[in-house]
């Protein structure tokens, strides 16, 4: 019978010890490049959004209270309320958030979000009866996405952007200003507009600091924060497409 090569038993805790050490380590560098890395991707895109002077933010229900007054000192240059969804749903902090917000003295506009499952004529209705007079002074946006079982793959989209097109007329006549047909620029592609001051492009999707095309407003990634007023807020942000001259001449030409 063979004898047996039987190590020390300090000899096999120093082998488990070192293969652990090993493996902390190798996890530790891993969370390291990690941390890193989005700590690079935080500094570039706060590098991106530095060539967008003009930021706003796009309010709705789930915001709660915000104080309008401190967003102005904090520097925010425009507002987008949520008003209205599909054929009879209405934002709750609607008529607040509108209401509080002229004392503000800012650029306000308001948003619809397009049901595919809604008429024209009855998301039309539901607006106008809603929104009323309180269009704000930037044009209407009209917010377009996929929900819930909606893709590309199900959608009818010849019909859908007739749909599309009957609503963004409607409005347009009815308020005599322009409007904003906001979403994924793929989505946004199947409308085929033609941009120009009657209708104009928000991308939810865009790059910030690449080539954005026509688009008037880009969203901002995720929900950066806001100090207001010593408090730091979340917020769905978006900015305006240009300097400062062209944000100027923009207002010129489209603020009622």
């Amino acid at each position: 019978m063979g004898r047996k090569d039987i190590q020390p038993i300090y000899t096999q805790t120093y082998q488990r010890r070192r293969r652990s050490m090993i493996i902390y380590s190798l996890l530790g560098v891993i969370l390291l490049v990690a941390i890193g890395g989005w700590l690079g991707y935080k500094y570039y895109e706060k590098q991106q959004l530095k060539k967008y002077p003009i930021a706003g933010v796009v309010l709705s229900q789930n915001d709660g209270y915000v104080d309008f007054d401190a967003l102005k000192k904090a520097q925010v240059d425009f507002v987008y309320l949520k008003a209205t969804q599909g054929a009879a749903f209405s934002d709750d902090s609607f008529n607040s958030n509108y209401s509080r917000s002229q004392g503000a003295q800012l650029p306000v506009g308001v948003y619809h979000v397009f049901s595919f499952s809604s008429t024209a004529n009855s998301q039309y209705h539901n607006i106008i009866n809603q929104v009323k007079t309180n269009t704000g002074s930037l044009p209407i946006a009209l917010y377009i996405d996929y929900y819930g079982t909606y893709s590309d793959d199900n959608v009818d989209w010849q019909a859908t952007s007739q749909k599309i097109i009957k609503l963004a007329k409607q409005l347009t006549h009815y308020y005599q200003r322009p409007l904003l047909f906001w979403g994924p620029k793929s989505v946004l592609d199947h409308l085929e507009i033609k941009i120009g001051t009657k209708y104009q492009l928000w991308y939810s999707d865009g790059t910030l600091g690449k080539p954005n095309g026509d688009a008037s407003f880009l969203s901002v990634p995720g929900k950066p924060t806001i100090d207001l007023s010593g408090t730091k807020q979340s917020f769905t942000q978006a900015v305006f497409n240009g300097n400062q001259l062209k944000w100027e001449q923009y207002l010129s030409a489209n603020v009622n």
